[in-house]
């Protein structure tokens, strides 16, 4: 019986039509699943992008490579800015306004 129970799973496995193949099948996909991407990794995305960009023979190609960089780079500078707003941290510009905010009696 416990043989019968593994070729049921495995054969659940396999024959799931919404299966890539890529992966088992009891394994989550991070893409799928929604995991948040941190401003580290949109950083390192950017840093390969330059690398990528520098060694590319084809100049219209690296110039679209050094543009997803400076996409990448703003969306780990927003992020950065969520994940130090959600921890308490606040950068200079926010202290600034605060300040001002205080001084006019807003």
């Amino acid at each position: 019986m416990v043989g019968g129970a593994g070729l049921e799973h495995s054969a659940r496995v396999t024959m799931d039509p919404s299966h890539d193949g890529a992966t088992p099948a009891h394994v989550p996909d991070p893409r799928a699943a929604g995991v948040p991407r941190d401003a580290i990794y949109y950083r390192q995305l950017a840093r390969q992008a330059r690398r990528m960009a520098s060694a590319h023979g084809d100049a219209d190609v690296a110039r679209r490579l050094r543009e997803t960089a400076v996409k990448h780079d703003a969306t780990a500078r927003q992020l950065q800015r969520e994940e130090d707003r959600a921890a308490g941290r606040v950068g200079i510009v926010s202290r600034i306004r605060q300040g001002l905010r205080r001084l006019s009696g807003r």
